[in-house]
């Protein structure tokens, strides 16, 4: 008998006030599939009964290996839908959200969502390291933008969702893919072919251990003669795109750089709800590189 898979995004058109960004030409809009959205209206007393996620920490990971959690388990009710999510293909392009906190959905319920998500997903693939709900790093009034970078945890697909956002323009996400970073080098005389290679190798091999300061560190830095004119050209080159309260994206880690401009005001500790975890046809390819 053929295990039940639902939907757990419907593809939407792009709101109307961001219909005509050039993020578009490499991106797709999604929202909550209506069967999921039913889902959430039946759970959402559940949801409410559950107390704040906290944060645990996953062994035999190194610096980033906090994630938050319920002591619950997922209702039955979900679980189509994580299976749905466990099997997404890869996205070549930026799948771009919204309505996301609309309807049954706000952030009290968003929150224990992913915290049981992230054990769900967790338990399909067999390998708690594979899904985290990740934490944030620096955040409140002094916390500004964050160059574009992979974030480069084991596991390869990186969901956000924002809450808590600036009512102003500033804040605004950013993107560039990996294959254009490339192209970028290549044409920069002073790029090594080594770093070319090793920013080639972090897109395309599964990792041994959480690597963000390896890669970061030769994209950005004055320590490198290369630096200030790779951050012109790839500031010349990036997607850009304002994300408000209940709106987000989700990415292969690996196929896109992503940062953001100064928010005002700093950065809310619910900012953003950030889900970082493997399908199981990533988890594969975990398995042959051992």
């Amino acid at each position: 008998m053929t295990r039940k898979i639902q939907p757990l995004f419907e593809r939407v058109d792009p709101p109307r006030s961001q219909a005509r960004l050039p993020i578009n030409r490499v991106a797709q809009w999604y929202s909550w599939s209506p069967e999921f959205v039913c889902a959430i209206r039946e759970l959402r007393p559940f949801l409410r009964s559950l107390p704040e996620p906290t944060l645990i920490r996953v062994r035999h990971l190194t610096e980033y290996g906090d994630t938050f959690h319920v002591p619950a388990e997922t209702p039955q009710i979900l679980t189509p839908f994580v299976r749905s999510l466990s099997r997404l293909p890869r996205p070549r392009g930026i799948m771009l959200f919204t309505g996301l906190l609309d309807g049954p959905m706000d952030g009290f319920a968003l929150r224990r969502l992913f915290a049981l998500l992230r054990h769900s997903i967790a338990g399909i693939l067999g390998d708690e390291r594979f899904s985290l709900y990740a934490p944030l790093g620096d955040v409140g009034a002094n916390a500004g933008d964050f160059a574009l970078h992979c974030d480069l945890y084991l596991p390869e697909l990186l969901f956000n969702v924002f809450e808590e956002v600036a009512a102003d323009t500033s804040g605004t996400s950013l993107f560039l893919s990996v294959a254009h970073l490339l192209r970028i080098m290549k044409s920069l005389p002073r790029v090594p072919r080594r770093v070319m290679e090793s920013v080639a190798d972090a897109a395309a091999k599964p990792l041994k251990r959480d690597s963000f300061d390896k890669l970061y560190g030769l994209l950005h830095g004055s320590r490198h003669p290369w630096a200030a004119e790779l951050e012109r050209a790839m500031s010349q080159r990036q997607e850009r795109i304002k994300l408000n309260r209940g709106q987000g994206y989700l990415v292969h880690d690996r196929a896109w750089l992503h940062g953001r401009e100064a928010a005002s005001g700093g950065v809310s500790i619910r900012r953003v709800h950030r889900l970082v975890f493997n399908t199981i046809y990533l988890q594969r390819r975990v398995g042959q590189a051992d």
